[in-house]
């Protein structure tokens, strides 16, 4: 059953681009079970912004509710956090073609008194939690695969999925 972008996924954290639009898709469970996991964990992922550059396709991610509560109280704690993008190139009949898994880490740098958010490409800094919150509402663009080991001609989906 599809999502509309912007609609909650309460279990499973994953989203699906076919084509240019961005589609949730729902996971597991249902009822009371399903109500308590939305209650308890409010992230998920609005949309997938696919681009190309001259060797890889690229994605570049939207989500709400990053850093989440647990990566929150880590955070205020001092310790580093992280949250794991995993990338998947989906053909029609649902079989996976390649893709990539990226990782962002959230350190405190408590003798800057700042955040850095670190991803494979950048470091970013935030004053604060909130601000941190912020830089992840937008996370990207990774790679995800080479465009030599893509066919132009063949129609794929991107499935992403926050770990």
């Amino acid at each position: 059953m599809g999502m509309t972008p912007g609609q909650r996924r309460p279990r499973a954290r994953t989203a699906l681009l076919v084509g240019a639009t961005a589609l949730l898709m729902s996971g597991g469970g249902a009822g009371l079970e399903a109500a308590r996991a939305a209650a308890r964990d409010d992230v998920w992922i609005v949309a997938v912004e696919p681009a190309r550059s001259d060797t890889a396709l690229l994605c570049s991610v939207r989500t709400h509710g990053l850093p989440d509560a647990s990566s929150r109280e880590t955070l205020e704690s001092g310790l580093p956090s992280a949250v794991v993008l995993a990338f998947s190139l989906l053909d029609p009949s649902g079989r996976e073609r390649g893709g990539s898994r990226v990782e962002v880490r959230i350190e405190p740098d408590l003798w800057e008194d700042v955040v850095v958010v670190r991803t494979p490409l950048s470091a970013r800094r935030a004053a604060s939690i909130e601000g941190v919150a912020s830089l992840m509402g937008r996370l990207g663009p990774f790679p995800v695969l080479p465009m030599r080991l893509l066919d132009p001609g063949q129609s794929l989906r991107i499935r992403v999925r926050l770990a």
